[in-house]
């Protein structure tokens, strides 16, 4: 949809016609939101496979109340708290109470792949 907006352009680094991509926040709020890749549905219920590290990395799975969904997010309403860590990828490969090994956190810097090349180059199983 067309849009016009007035932007500050310090240092002229934007020319006229030039395209941006813009993205528009409807209703905005802070809320819990997990990948999808985390969600595993059976029915109308939804869980989620959560690592307690102060339990020896075992596995719990969890019920969660899902609300809102964008493309690869789903918020959470109940069910978790802010900081809790959640398996989102190999959740078919471990089950409840299985104990395993944090390779480290996907986040927007690293991605999966990176975290399993380090652990192969460190002689990690």
């Amino acid at each position: 949809m067309p849009v016009r907006a007035l932007l500050a352009n310090p240092g002229e680094r934007l020319r006229p016609g030039m395209l941006m991509e813009m993205t528009l926040a409807r209703r905005p709020r802070d809320t819990l939101v997990v990948p999808e890749s985390a969600l595993i549905p059976e029915g109308e219920r939804h869980y989620v496979l959560l690592i307690h590290e102060d339990n020896d990395e075992r596995i719990e799975r969890r019920r969660v109340r899902v609300s809102e969904r964008r493309p690869g997010e789903a918020e959470i309403l109940a069910g978790l708290s802010p900081g809790d860590l959640v398996v989102s990828h190999g959740a078919e490969r471990t089950r409840d109470g299985a104990r395993v090994r944090l390779l480290g956190i996907v986040d927007d810097i690293t991605s999966v792949r990176e975290l399993i090349e380090a652990d192969r180059d460190a002689g990690g199983a």
